[in-house]
């Protein structure tokens, strides 16, 4: 075992059937909160094209400018979103409620970081980037083997 792998290993406690504690060992993915990011500042923008029915052709063309806003608008959003997935993975041994807490922190990051910038469209952006958040997260799986220590 690398010394990588021991730093996104977490040690917890499992009760044995006889009511004693076992060491186990549990990874956690640390490539999901970028990958879910990444993955969601690509989407948003093409669902909010099909949400507003215009011209394709047209908004696809300002589509790079999308994702260079999006990508820099919510650098601070990630940083709070990453840091909180540090700690919480630590505390939270549910996927789902993993899952669930972090989408609240990123949906509650999305509509600051909109009414902050008081545009016309600062719903629906708002709106369009936390259904997309929620959408990616139910498809990317916070991966979290669990194995028994060796001694």
């Amino acid at each position: 075992m690398s010394i990588e792998d021991i730093a996104n290993l977490v040690i917890i406690e499992a009760p044995k059937k006889s009511g004693t504690y076992k060491k186990r060992w549990m990874k956690t993915n640390k490539s999901y909160p970028i990958i879910h990011w990444l993955i969601s500042i690509l989407i948003a923008p093409l669902l909010l094209f099909v949400i507003r029915g215009q011209d394709v052709t047209v908004d696809l063309s300002f589509l790079p400018y999308y994702w260079l806003f999006g990508f820099v608008l919510s650098i601070p959003v990630f940083l709070i979103y990453w840091i909180s997935y540090e700690r919480l993975c630590k505390k939270i041994f549910s996927a789902t409620t993993l899952k669930l807490t972090l989408d609240g922190i990123c949906i509650i990051g999305i509509f600051i970081t909109f009414t902050i910038m008081n545009g016309s469209l600062e719903f629906v952006l708002s709106t369009v980037y936390s259904v997309t958040v929620v959408v990616v997260s139910l498809f990317l799986k916070i991966q979290r083997k669990e194995s028994n220590i060796s001694n």
